[in-house]
């Protein structure tokens, strides 16, 4: 009798996991079932959604340049059952709406296309059940023409501040100069392109930056970025005896300062340094900035200095002078 209700149990175990993967297997696909219902009823319901499309301008001539393109989509807020419009996002969804060139030109080098027939040529691809609720782009127009181009130089629209001791030396642009295609009208406006704004805090090395030419409307510009370059450089401080010079001396006088050379401190970036010599340098004293008063002093100032110096000071801005008679 014990070994009976051993065995039994141990078939009665056995069979547990084959009991419970029949049930497993029986509980998914009810659950598949249950889902698929609930997806279909779903799908019959009526929503409302956005679709952004592509849009195209097509059959353009060779000959032709567009200037100013249209958007290159447009957003349409539709309304009908979830099934129709899951289909539509199925099988065109990146399908363009294609405008000709042809068609939808005008005059003076400018082109507009309708709203209501790009929202034609959008409805085609629904069933009569579908509404568009509303349609949205930037604009909807273009501007064309036959080639008319000139070159213009880039200016740069860029500030920078630097940390302590450092500063931007240059700023330069590559290409310095771009192609602008536009109506000849507008051509004779435009002089010169802007780069959109570049704005740095506590710069402290230099660096190159990508940057986005400012959009003229109805100009395309080739290219239609370039690259700002800016040098910054850290500060040093370099010091040199500069002979003194005096102007404005009476006929027959000499003039002689004491001393005769004085020390200029300036202000450089350090690969600009070994290049300042004293020689670039000039300190004038204006003897007819006296005026008749009777000074020991002489006044001196920094009439010259080379390229590249942020600033420069003097170790004193007077000397004694002796006043003598030519010999």
């Amino acid at each position: 009798m014990n070994w009976l209700d051993g065995h039994t149990m141990n078939g009665f175990r056995r069979s547990l996991p084959s009991i419970r993967g029949k049930d497993l297997i029986a509980f998914g696909i009810f659950l598949v079932i249950s889902a698929s219902f609930w997806f279909v009823s779903t799908l019959n319901d009526t929503y409302e959604m956005e679709m952004k499309v592509p849009m195209q301008l097509s059959e353009v001539p060779e000959n032709i340049v567009i200037s100013e393109p249209l958007p290159d989509s447009v957003v349409f807020t539709v309304k009908d059952k979830g099934f129709i419009l899951l289909d539509h996002l199925l099988e065109e969804r990146d399908k363009p709406i294609r405008l000709s060139f042809r068609v939808y030109k005008g005059k003076g080098g400018k082109g507009s296309v309708s709203p209501n027939e790009v929202q034609k040529l959008f409805a085609m691809r629904f069933p009569s059940s579908t509404r568009i609720v509303a349609v949205k782009a930037k604009h909807w127009d273009f501007c064309y023409n036959h080639g008319a181009h000139k070159i213009v130089p880039v200016v740069i629209d860029a500030s920078f501040t630097t940390k302590p001791n450092y500063y931007v030396s240059r700023i330069t642009v590559s290409p310095d100069t771009v192609n602008v295609f536009a109506a000849t009208k507008a051509l004779d406006t435009i002089m010169a392109v802007r780069t959109e704004q570049v704005r740095m805090d506590n710069v402290a090395q230099s660096f190159s930056q990508q940057v986005e030419l400012q959009h003229i409307y109805g100009a395309k510009l080739n290219p239609a970025k370039v690259t700002v370059n800016v040098i910054c450089e850290q500060i040093t401080e370099v010091s040199f005896l500069v002979p003194i010079t005096v102007v404005n001396v009476p006929k027959g006088m000499v003039v002689k300062t004491f001393p005769a050379r004085m020390e200029v401190k300036a202000a450089v970036g350090v690969e600009r340094s070994e290049s300042i010599k004293p020689e670039l340098f000039s300190i004038v004293a204006d003897y007819d900035e006296l005026h008749g008063e009777n000074k020991t002093q002489l006044p001196i100032r920094i009439t010259k200095t080379p390229k590249g110096v942020l600033k420069a000071t003097l170790k004193s801005n007077s000397v004694d002078y002796l006043l003598e008679s030519e010999r």
